[in-house]
């Protein structure tokens, strides 16, 4: 199943339907023999807070919509699609038989109560969700072991059934609401996993403490975001080289330095550059108004500036040196890899008229 999402936007999911095409045929379908199943790309899009029912509405009404042209050959709609060939259009399929599974066992061997019995399919596909509409809706899932392993496919059929059973107890709840996460599970990442409290030295700087764990972890991934990925060392040695630069343009204890950058790896050399320098950060929020963000640089009155490239032109008019961590790293990278002697730990605060602490 392929899923996109953005912050702003309904999350998009993209998976296979097996369609039995025959209430769609110009012809007596009962004048007719052979199989008419056909295998179509559906596209969901999942609204967190669009009220349940009618999300679920909307979903159902989907299939429906695409019945005239259920018969469109898969090759023909791969070609059309943007997918390059030889890329799959999705990796999961659902099927729903309305038939429950029991009726196709009563049709080979009768009843079949006194007979063990076991049903082999078969499917191209790495993940396949059966639905049976028996008394009890039955889920089945055929899976590719060489992709997933039964712990993983148990969980997702636990998760299945906790959404579904959350349905029913809660139709006017949001989409976002719906739990997949059983009472156990929840324990477990509530609690059992954020147990993670440690004393530490409350008397030493917070790049004093990074710079230890590079001494222990070197090589351990220190930051992710998207495909960028550095180590402790990687990281440690790009905020010395930004610390060393920001030094040298007169930043030192209790030196505001404000800082105007997107989530990524910029923002946290940025940081750990503006503490390891002995500066105090001031953190502005791109996305803020420019009379704001020009009210706040006048409060701290900020001698320097980091930002990137591309947003420059959003800033508002202000006195501060203006560091581009991406235009600009090139000079940066100019300077000692080393860590800076300076011990002073900044705790200066400025007298700003209006509160505007962001968490970065």
């Amino acid at each position: 199943m392929h899923a996109t999402s953005t912050a702003r936007l309904p999350a998009i999911f993209r998976f296979g339907v097996a369609r039995a095409c025959r209430r769609s045929i110009s012809a007596d379908p009962d004048e007719l023999v052979g199989l008419f199943i056909n295998t179509l790309p559906f596209r969901s899009r999942v609204f967190p807070a669009l009220e349940l029912i009618p999300w679920l509405k909307e979903l159902r009404d989907a299939p429906l919509a695409i019945r005239p042209y259920e018969h469109t050959p898969f090759m023909k709609i791969h070609a059309w699609s943007d997918v390059p060939a030889g890329t799959s259009l999705f990796d999961s399929i659902v099927v729903f038989e309305h038939a429950p599974m029991f009726a196709r066992r009563r049709g080979q061997w009768g009843d079949g109560e006194a007979r063990a019995f076991e049903l082999r399919e078969h499917t191209s596909y790495p993940l396949m969700l059966a639905a049976y509409g028996e008394p009890e809706l039955l889920l089945k899932i055929e899976y590719d072991r060489g992709r997933f392993d039964a712990p993983t496919i148990t969980r997702m059929l636990t998760h299945l059934q906790t959404a579904l059973e959350s349905m029913a107890a809660y139709p006017d709840q949001r989409v976002a609401d719906v739990s997949l996460l059983n009472t156990s599970e929840r324990q477990q990442l509530l609690e059992r996993w954020n147990q993670t409290a440690a004393d530490y030295p409350r008397n030493t700087c917070i790049h004093h403490l990074f710079e230890a764990q590079v001494e222990r972890t070197p090589q351990a991934t220190a930051f992710q975001c998207g495909t960028a990925q550095v180590s402790y060392r990687e990281l440690n040695e790009r905020a010395n080289q930004l610390a060393h630069h920001l030094r040298a343009r007169g930043v030192g204890p209790d030196v505001l330095v404000g800082i105007c950058v997107e989530r990524s790896l910029e923002m946290a050399v940025g940081l750990l550059g503006i503490l390891k320098a002995g500066g105090a950060y001031v953190p502005l929020d791109p996305n803020y108004p420019q009379e704001r963000l020009g009210l706040m640089l006048d409060d701290a009155q900020v001698p320097v500036l980091l930002t990137q490239q591309h947003l420059i032109g959003a800033l508002p008019e202000h006195h501060a040196t203006v560091v581009c961590l991406d235009a600009d790293w090139k000079a940066i990278a100019q300077t000692s890899r080393k860590n800076s002697e300076q011990k002073h730990c900044s705790s200066y605060t400025p007298p700003l008229r209006e509160s505007h602490s962001e968490s970065m």
